[in-house]
């Protein structure tokens, strides 16, 4: 059996070994594909209009997907409860995310740089800012120039580098400076 196997992973050549891939791969393999979002975790304070809060994003609302073409999109609808202290006091409430977006990535065994083509979408909130209930709705920027401190717009709109593993459980990491998102199929 061992000499089935090594005969099946390497040809002998004049030159040397020649190494062939094993099984599996193709289009279907990580990171390509469409993934849904198992979870996803902020490292810092988001910057908003009523000051740097912390986000909790809630469970899932979040496709990606990862094409063989180097393109990729991402939609969401996603909650997420917020608190901290602007500037007024403190704030805390939640917040609805729904988002479009698309661009092109580039990869090598273990990043992906990300490059945003368009960013659509919403965030409805209702918080309370030192004892004052604000409710509304703003629009997502068109573009993430990625060079501000983390703001909601950079969790949906992918730019820059991120560091990324395809797990043994069939799950996808993207690991950017401010945030890890987990994905599964």
């Amino acid at each position: 059996m061992a000499v089935c196997v090594l005969l099946s992973t390497f040809i002998l050549s004049s030159c040397g070994i020649v190494l062939l891939p094993v099984g599996g791969g193709g289009a279907a393999a990580c990171p390509t594909g469409t993934w849904q979002v198992s979870s996803a975790t902020l490292s810092g304070l988001v910057t908003t209009a009523a000051g740097k809060v912390d986000v909790q994003l809630q469970g899932a609302g979040v496709t990606a997907s990862v094409k063989t073409d180097n393109t990729w999109t991402l939609t969401a609808d996603q909650g997420a409860t917020l608190s901290g202290t602007s500037q007024w006091g403190p704030v805390t409430g939640t917040a609805r995310v729904k988002a479009t977006a698309s661009g092109t990535y580039a990869r090598t065994a273990t990043t992906m740089t990300f490059t945003l083509k368009a960013l659509t979408g919403t965030v409805v909130y209702d918080l309370t800012v030192a004892g004052k209930p604000f409710t509304g709705t703003l629009s997502l920027p068109g573009t993430n120039t990625d060079d501000r401190d983390l703001e909601i717009e950079d969790v949906y709109g992918l730019v820059g580098a991120a560091s990324y593993s395809c797990g043994t459980d069939g799950s996808l990491s993207l690991q950017f400076p401010a945030f890890r998102m987990k994905f599964k199929r």
